[in-house]
């Protein structure tokens, strides 16, 4: 990637990678840090968070975040899974939550 970026003569770059590319790229940078305005890693093997998410910290209490039971639940779960969750009409969000409570008794 480096004599790639070399040859097309790109000197400030954004570098990003999910999973096995988040840990290729967090060595790249590692190797080649100079020019690289931002580093974006999602689910890197051997990459921890400095702090716990209320994901993770859920899943270990034996809780499964994703499931929801209300309105109350189905709203946290959009704050854990979303970076500015979406604002959702009452109607509309009892539907996807009544069809979220079917779909987790099948």
């Amino acid at each position: 990637m480096h004599g790639f970026l070399d040859a097309l003569d790109i000197r400030d770059h954004y570098i990003a990678g999910i999973s096995m590319g988040g840990l290729v790229s967090v060595g790249y940078v590692a190797l080649y840090p100079d020019g690289v305005r931002l580093l974006l890693i999602a689910a890197a093997p051997g990459v921890r968070s400095p702090a716990q998410s209320a994901f993770i910290r859920r899943l270990e209490a034996g809780q499964n975040p994703l499931l929801a039971g209300n309105e109350v639940n189905f709203d946290e779960r959009l704050k854990l899974v979303s970076f500015r969750p979406p604002s959702i009409p009452g109607p509309l969000k009892r539907a996807m939550l009544q069809d979220a409570i079917e779909r987790q008794a099948t």
